[in-house]
């Protein structure tokens, strides 16, 4: 990316070697409580909070300018990258111990993991690879060339494909997670930031920030769909849970521009405070909440009439915000006043300030399936006739889950669809066979729960 004086931190963190002090924030539910876990870049340590208490349970040592983190799918570990010591260091959320630190490439970026939690993907900013580590072994598997400065990564819903959005070479690489390989490098605008992909993993938005447009990517051709202009150096793009409508953070024009995705063109442009940063949207779609970085405040957007219904006021330089599962509160990070303002989405009033490390910056949501919430799936044996043939399916139905946006199918371990429905029908089977099927429930790109069924002549 280009640097400017009046585009935020987050654009500076790319271009140079993150010279911004920084917090990333992710919660982490589990059956008893919902925990954050804070990396303080300037004291080398994470922050464990207590979201019941609003009280730091734990202060955990780690390398050295820890940038980003993300809470696997099980929420067993958390994967942090540490910027200036080229490695990743892993938690264990029971214990909030290092159990392992993994050498990755120069300044690791923000990293990925796949559905099944077994897999991280770790863009390394200036050796331009993506490495690849087992979360059974915390080993690099594989170290996988990409563009120059790769930057936030994005990927599906089935864990099939990693895209990598790189912001020196304006394109995006498109990494198969089976073969650990590109598959694919598809031109997009100029220094493409934050990608946002629709719940059922169709289509990706990426904003690019010095062409001021999105690039929608069709994720089954891998080809640019769609060009959108939009406002003045657009660099966060955020989806809807319920898919219909992305919302693009425009640095300069302090604005938001509002994509419907079915026609793939802007509907409102939102007026909103200085420097707007990241979004976060609740999971009944129905508000967005805005930071302004230079105007200390989050807009709050109600996205039936795409217009603020408040301003909040929060702390110094507001960057990055996330919302529990229950949409009841959302956490801001603000970077100048060293804290988290809470605000609850009721009353859209702060209702308590978290002190933290130095400069909290960026801050992510990320909510692990829950043992407490299993998918009950059920399976039966069906016959059929077509063309004059008989045949056998097997049917699968499971009960709606709370919150899930969609539903994956997987057939012995393989991918087979994605659907918003509670039910699937499976015809390409041998009767003769056993199958273990295993449904896994999103809740936008994230996952929320699971459940399998086995069928066959057991």
């Amino acid at each position: 990316m280009r640097i400017y004086a009046i585009i935020s931190k987050f654009l500076s963190f790319f271009k140079h070697a993150y010279f911004y002090s920084s917090v990333f924030l992710s919660l982490h539910t589990c059956a008893a409580a919902t925990t954050a876990y804070v990396v303080n870049q300037t004291s080398d340590n994470v922050s464990v909070i207590d979201t019941t208490t609003n009280i730091v349970i734990a202060t955990i040592p780690v390398g050295i300018n820890p940038a980003y983190l993300a809470i696997t799918p099980d929420g067993a570990r958390v994967y942090i990258s540490n910027f200036s010591s080229t490695h990743v260091s892993v938690i264990d959320t029971t214990t909030n111990i290092v159990i392992a630190t993994i050498p990755v490439g120069l300044s690791p970026g923000y990293p990925v993991i796949t559905p099944d939690s077994a897999r991280v993907y770790v863009g390394n900013t200036f050796t331009n690879n993506v490495s690849v580590i087992d979360t059974t072994t915390n080993i690099v598997i594989a170290t996988i060339p990409v563009g120059m400065r790769p930057g936030v990564s994005t990927i599906t819903p089935d864990g099939a494909r990693v895209y990598v959005t790189n912001i020196n070479s304006n394109n995006i690489s498109v990494i198969n997670t089976t073969t650990n390989s590109v598959i694919a490098t598809i031109p997009v605008g100029i220094d493409p930031g934050i990608s946002a992909i629709t719940p059922d993993g169709a289509r990706i938005y990426v904003a690019n920030v010095s062409s001021s447009n999105v690039s929608v990517i069709n994720t089954t051709t891998n080809s640019v769909v769609a060009t959108i202009p939009v406002g003045v150096s657009p660099q966060f793009s955020v989806i809807t849970p319920d898919g219909t409508r992305v919302y693009i953070s425009n640095t300069v024009s302090n604005n938001i521009s509002v994509i419907n995705t079915t026609t793939n063109s802007v509907i409102a442009t939102i007026p909103v405070g200085i420097n707007p940063a990241v979004s976060a949207i609740t999971p009944d779609s129905a508000l967005v909440y805005v930071t302004n970085n230079n105007s200390n405040n989050v807009s709050v957007i109600d996205t039936t009439t795409n217009s603020v219904v408040a301003t909040i006021p929060v702390g110094a330089s507001p960057q990055f915000s996330a919302i529990t599962p229950d949409g009841t509160r959302v956490y801001i990070s603000n970077t100048a006043s060293n804290n988290i303002s809470v605000i609850d989405t009721a009353t859209n009033s702060v209702t308590t300030t978290v002190p933290v490390g130095l400069d909290p910056f960026f801050l992510v949501f990320q909510v692990p399936s829950s043992p407490s919430s299993p998918l009950m799936v059920t399976a039966a044996i069906k016959n059929a006739q077509g063309f004059g043939i008989r045949f056998t399916y097997y049917k699968l139905s499971w009960n709606p889950f709370p919150e899930a946006t969609s539903y994956t199918i997987f057939r012995n371990g393989m991918f087979l669809s994605q659907t918003q429905s509670t039910h699937y029908s499976d015809t390409a089977i041998d009767p003769s066979q056993v199958y273990t099927y295993e449904i896994i429930v999103y809740d936008s790109t994230t996952q929320i729960g699971s459940g399998q069924v086995q069928i066959g002549p057991l």
